[in-house]
């Protein structure tokens, strides 16, 4: 269980119930071929593949109507800029980013971090300020555990 296929899970259990879209920028979320084969993500799931974030989130926020959008790796302030318009239009956003100071999240536009221990290990979650809230560690017969507010 790495980055993608968490992201890739968000968007086929969130699909069936909420209009999503899928920016793949890579195409590894949507792992779509050249004959248009790949993940089913959801019924309610669009999927944009290619491109650059900070000009494709307007456009299809304005298109799609989406109440949240699932996106790959996040680098540089331009990615940051599109979660950021996404996030005032009111859209949850999913994504994934590589970091080497921990710190420098909280100056970006999330409420809240998915730490990934190794692939398939554990799965914490922290808050803005880096406050536990729950973790998922799947050699655990408890599974989820989660911190009370």
């Amino acid at each position: 269980f790495g980055k993608t296929t968490m992201l890739r899970d968000i968007a086929k259990t969130l699909g069936g119930k909420y209009n999503v879209l899928v920016f793949d920028e890579r195409c590894e979320i949507s792992s779509i071929d050249s004959n248009g084969r790949g993940f089913n993500l959801g019924v309610r799931c669009d999927i944009i593949r290619g491109g650059d974030k900070l000009s494709a989130f307007p456009n299809a926020i304005r298109a799609m109507k989406p109440q949240i959008i699932v996106t790959d790796e996040l680098y540089g302030d331009d990615d940051f800029a599109a979660v950021s318009y996404a996030a005032d239009c009111g859209i949850v956003v999913f994504a994934s980013t590589h970091v080497t100071d921990r710190s420098k999240l909280k100056e970006k536009p999330f409420d809240y971090f998915v730490e990934l221990k190794g692939i398939g290990k554990e799965q914490i979650v922290y808050d803005k300020n880096f406050n536990l809230v729950g973790n998922y560690n799947p050699d655990d017969d408890c599974g989820v555990s989660a911190v009370p507010r």
